[in-house]
């Protein structure tokens, strides 16, 4: 790739989302990427990192999921905001035992109010699942 991303299938991303709304609502809570990877065509496979604003610092750039392709980016996206789902951080557990880990430093509170020194790269890794908005 050229670096530049590519518009990507509406179409594909419209299933993808439903998709990946049906099964956090199937498995109930504690989704992970790793799981929607795995389950939905598609997903990964790609170049892109999916970050989040999540931080007050600028040098720091919050990771939440990589490996996306340009449908997946934008799904992931998408269910982020999502009303029917909601994602919410954790600890790194549930990837172990999913099979799948990122090699960034995990982000702690600190790095993001910017009152710590980001990595020298900058990346940080927030692991978060999802769950249907409507489980207690």
């Amino acid at each position: 790739m050229d670096g530049q991303k590519k518009a990507p299938d509406e179409e594909k991303v419209v299933a993808m989302l439903e998709q990946a709304v049906a099964l956090i609502k199937k498995l109930g809570s504690s989704v992970s990427f790793v799981e929607l990877c795995r389950e939905i065509d598609g997903l990964d496979g790609g170049e892109w990192a999916y970050s989040h604003g999540l931080t007050t610092d600028a040098r720091v750039h919050v990771i939440m999921w990589q490996g996306l392709t340009d449908e997946g980016h934008e799904t992931i996206k998408r269910l982020c905001a999502d009303p029917r789902v909601d994602w919410n951080p954790c600890g790194t557990f549930p990837y172990f035992v999913d099979g799948a880990v990122l090699p960034y430093p995990i982000l702690d509170i600190e790095t993001a109010r910017g009152e710590k020194e980001p990595p020298e790269d900058g990346y940080c890794w927030l692991p978060v699942t999802f769950r249907p908005r409507d489980a207690a």
